[in-house]
């Protein structure tokens, strides 16, 4: 089978169409098939250019160097930062990091059990906007091009080949708790430095014996905490290391221990292990 096009790249784009496993049941859940993943990247720092910012000449020069329209471009701290600090931008110490979720999705959707037909991924916006993305997505690793695939997104609500259901698409407005609505998982975790100590791989070894569905809420910003009420919405909430780690390498984490469990061990229901 050919390997699938790069998002973001050069034409053509190839879509992957996955069949139901043999043993699915009519509601969709399969009986025989390992637990579903899902990760969603919460708050985060993803936005376009606000409009009092489009004209200062950080958004200006670059807009006219790559002839982008400033409304398709995204908020970058580290280019924007002049047009920031002049405009005296709400919350600006935290805004403009796309890097963030350029790093969780290259980790997510190139993952061994992304490919394996294991994960969802999801991204939740500050602005409360749902980014839906295809399993078969593959993101471009170039950080520029990056941006200008979400900027395209941000402007016109879904990217993809022509003439093929889109491979990201753009729901707004969804605040978190519309987004794990809609994801409908048996059971919603958190990860938050400040949550309940927990090893990993005990837990979720456990959840996966316990659930057909679990999904995994992970924050989208460079420091601090959740805008969202995430303490409300998650079932649990777990620090996963002593020390505070980017969401990419928690993303990692999560990840290699959700396969390993649901592909290499004999999950059996009991009792939840304590914390």
């Amino acid at each position: 089978m050919a390997s699938p096009r790069v998002l973001g790249g050069p034409p053509p784009f190839l879509i992957l169409t996955a069949r139901l496993p043999a043993g699915t049941k009519d509601d969709g859940r399969c009986g025989d098939c390992p637990p579903v993943l899902s990760l969603v990247l919460a708050d985060s720092e993803l936005e376009p250019v606000p409009e009092p910012l489009r004209d200062h000449p950080t958004v200006t020069k670059p807009a006219q160097r790559k002839d982008v329209d400033p409304e398709r471009m995204l908020l970058d701290a580290s280019i924007h930062h002049w047009a920031m600090d002049e405009h005296d931008l709400d919350e600006r110490e935290g805004r403009g990091r796309p890097d963030l979720a350029h790093l969780f999705l290259l980790n997510a959707l190139d993952s061994a059990l992304n490919l394996e037909g294991g994960l969802q991924t999801h991204i939740h916006t500050r602005n409360d906007e749902h980014v839906r993305i295809d399993p078969a997505t593959r993101i471009i690793r170039a950080y520029p091009r990056f941006k200008g695939l979400m900027g395209q997104l941000f402007a016109e609500g879904e990217v993809g080949p022509p003439d093929r259901d889109p491979l990201m698409q753009l729901a707004k407005p969804a605040p978190l708790a519309a987004v794990l609505d809609r994801i409908d998982a048996d059971r919603v975790i958190a990860l938050d430095p400040e949550g309940q100590a927990t090893d990993p791989a005990e837990k979720l070894a456990w959840h996966a014996g316990e659930h057909d569905h679990v999904c995994l809420v992970l924050g989208g910003f460079p420091s601090g905490s959740y805008t969202s009420s995430v303490d409300r919405l998650a079932d649990e909430t777990w620090s996963i290391h002593p020390k505070p780690l980017s969401v990419w390498t928690a993303a990692s984490e999560v990840l290699v221990h959700w396969r390993h469990i649901t592909q290499g061990m004999s999950v059996h229901r009991g009792p939840e292990p304590e914390p």
